[in-house]
């Protein structure tokens, strides 16, 4: 995260504005990021609510929007990396990950506040109308006086329809990716351009860091 200049102990202020398909957010008025959270007729795609852009507090994106960026390509690559969302690869052998016409579909916000919201969603399941889970976000957003900005979510899921299992296969295994919650960084931030993938398991470059779990991983 890059700091700005502010006021010395300042806390700075946060808001939140909620309209029919989005939350607009913005640090002592400037923009932090929007979550979206229904689809709208220039974002055709849409299969789950999604944090985009994200902005520095010196006003650089530092996520990317696949989507986005890859519409109307013939090869299109990772168009479901959606700058900051949560999915999941294997729901009872549902793809929640990929774009396969399955959506988080907004049910209603319990709570939308200053710096915080709460929203209730259901996981579309193999059948219409019956979803595999039901889920209560819990999104905070948090910023410092020096300038550095956070996204806290906390889920909680709930089996819908009969017992749920979430599958995960190796990361050095090919096939349908595991994911929770997930960021795809700016194409200013990436290993081939300004830096080297290090992980808590002491793992370099992306290879090694995908096969070899983190420290804080069970």
């Amino acid at each position: 995260m890059m700091p700005c200049s502010l006021v010395a102990g300042a806390t700075p202020a946060i808001k939140i504005i909620e309209s029919s398909d989005k939350l607009d957010v913005t640090i002592d008025g400037k923009p932090f990021t929007t979550y979206h959270f229904a689809p709208t007729a220039d974002d055709p795609e849409w299969h789950r609510p999604y944090f985009f852009p994200v902005v520095s507090s010196d006003g650089v994106e530092i996520t990317a929007d696949r989507d986005r960026e890859t519409m109307g390509q013939a090869k299109r690559e990772h168009p479901w990396h959606r700058s900051v969302w949560i999915g999941q690869g294997d729901v009872n052998g549902i793809d929640h990950w990929t774009h396969k016409k399955k959506l988080q579909q907004h049910v209603k916000f319990d709570r939308v506040g200053d710096n915080a919201f709460v929203e209730e969603l259901a996981w579309e399941g193999a059948e219409p109308g019956k979803p595999v889970v039901t889920e209560v976000r819990t999104v905070k957003f948090v910023a410092y006086p020096d300038g550095a900005r956070g996204i806290d979510v906390t889920t909680v899921l709930t089996a819908a329809s009969g017992d749920v299992q979430f599958k995960v296969k190796p990361l050095n295994v090919s096939g349908v990716e595991a994911g929770w919650l997930a960021a795809r960084v700016s194409g200013k931030i990436v290993e081939s351009k300004q830096g080297v993938i290090t992980s808590s398991a002491g793992a370099t470059g992306e290879k090694e860091a995908r096969e070899k779990p983190a420290n804080w991983c069970d």
